[in-house]
């Protein structure tokens, strides 16, 4: 748990089928679990914005051009590189305090090369420089094996949603979208987060791209999905475990994306006081994308199950079709979906 406040109240099969019952792991094993911590591009409805992540992020500043970065420390992996990336060092004004940025390079880029956003869970650092590693290595070396380039923002976890949303169902969405774009939340949840420009999740991804780019980190024919610099949701893929989840649900809601993951998530809600769940306003509607590209996976032993299956089934999506339920035996149940190696065919075929 950091010291540092976060808010202002302190704070075509697809392979789900084939692959065997397994489970997965999450940020830590003590994340708690009650936040705890393809058929058409276009969906059910046109995107309800640009569908390029915008910010005040650019390649110059009031004192010129912006210098290119670097890795502050990286990893090889089999031909591919994971590279922690200093929040600082993208553009002025955005932070460090949650951590590095993580990047995750396959060993060939090309325009074709698929891109996948991950939302770490509550308290998870994408990269920790104090000790140069990588929490979540193993899901970004499985996927930049598979030729996927990887990012994963850094961004303010703590709390997370459910600790201060609890029961309150309408809480969510508000709290979220300040955690995502740096709107205010109005009342009554304006005091449960502060987080402003550029320091909104959004302006964090896109100072990040933009700094890749104009380091030359993303090669000489950058993927499809960040052309110019600049990350286009519609050809991208965008998931996330536990909190991370429910944040990459709302952008696909906002936004039609090439896939949405949902991994131990999303576990908005509050119990049905018959042993399920009650799903939260913002899973069911109308949706950018389409329910054909949503993918999740939930281990049946995760304290967060019921909330899950219960928006899960607000969103339209099916189990067996769209999403799958792990059985397998681990130690960490909600956790399993991201580190247990026995969920890599579950994980591979939410994202890819």
């Amino acid at each position: 748990m950091r010291t540092t406040p976060r808010s202002k109240s302190l704070f075509t099969a697809w392979l789900f089928l084939g692959a065997a019952a397994c489970g997965g792991a999450g940020e830590t094993a003590t994340t708690p679990p009650a936040e705890v911590s393809d058929a058409s591009t276009t969906g059910d409805a046109s995107t309800t914005g640009d569908a390029t992540a915008a910010s005040d992020a650019g390649t110059t500043s009031d004192a010129g051009p912006l210098p290119p970065v670097t890795c502050a420390f990286e990893i090889a992996a089999s031909g591919a590189k994971l590279c922690a990336i200093d929040p600082t060092k993208t553009t002025p004004g955005v932070t460090d305090t949650f951590g590095f940025h993580a990047v995750g390079f396959p060993a060939t880029v090309t325009a074709d090369t698929p891109v996948y956003v991950h939302f770490v869970g509550t308290g998870g650092d994408p990269a920790k420089p104090a000790t140069q590693t990588f929490p979540n290595q193993l899901l970004m070396e499985e996927l930049t094996a598979l030729g996927a380039l990887v990012l994963l923002p850094a961004y303010d976890n703590e709390p997370s949603v459910g600790a201060l949303c609890k029961q309150d169902l309408d809480c969510y969405e508000p709290v979220r979208d300040e955690i995502l774009f740096g709107d205010d939340a109005p009342a009554p949840y304006t005091s449960m987060k502060d987080v402003k420009k550029p320091n909104d999740a959004l302006s964090r991804i896109a100072a990040l791209v933009d700094a890749l780019h104009r380091s030359g980190m993303l090669g000489a024919t950058p993927p499809a999905a960040l052309a110019g610099g600049k990350l286009d949701w519609s050809k991208a893929r965008v998931g996330g475990h536990s909190q991370g989840g429910g944040h990459a649900g709302l952008i696909a809601k906002r936004f039609a994306v090439e896939r949405v993951c949902f991994l131990s998530s999303p576990i908005d809600g509050a119990p049905d006081g018959a042993g399920g769940g009650l799903p939260v306003p913002w899973t069911a509607g109308v949706w950018a994308t389409d329910v054909s590209r949503r993918r999740a996976a939930v281990h049946e032993d995760d304290p967060g199950f019921a909330k899950a299956a219960a928006n899960l089934a607000a969103m339209t999506m099916v189990e067996d079709t769209h999403w799958r339920r792990l059985r397998f035996a681990t130690a960490d149940p909600h956790a399993s979906t991201v580190k247990d190696p026995a969920a890599a065919p579950v994980r591979r075929a939410c994202v890819l």
